[in-house]
């Protein structure tokens, strides 16, 4: 297989994976950059745009991180304060918990794929 297509086909897995423990891969990740035990170790709070700056390399053409966040808010996962800046909730670190306690499983699923 070419390498590209390996890439989407690992991509697309892991978002299915994802998607079946209810968040999008986008979502993930935007709660893992506000998670205090994760990759928001360094920022209790961030925009937007500072979020989009930061996912660039994981977003893919099509992604729409406005779209994504929106769907946080409602869901109750992330809280705006009044100058535009996001914070996790506590139900959206429950969601990162559960989802990041995954992540072990879904590495093993995918490499035991890619090996047949």
């Amino acid at each position: 297989m070419h390498m590209a297509a390996e890439k989407t086909d690992r991509i697309a897995s892991i978002r299915r994976q994802l998607s079946s423990l209810g968040l999008t891969q986008p979502q993930y990740w935007i709660l893992r950059y506000l998670a205090p035990n994760d990759l928001g170790a360094d920022a209790s709070d961030r925009t937007l745009q500072e979020l989009s700056d930061l996912l660039q390399q994981y977003v893919l053409p099509g992604d729409d991180l406005q779209a994504e966040a929106d769907a946080l808010l409602a869901d109750g996962l992330i809280s705006r304060s009044s100058d535009t800046r996001l914070y996790i909730t506590p139900a959206g670190q429950a969601a990162h918990a559960r989802v990041k306690g995954s992540i072990p499983a879904i590495r093993t699923l995918l490499n035991e794929t890619s090996l047949s």
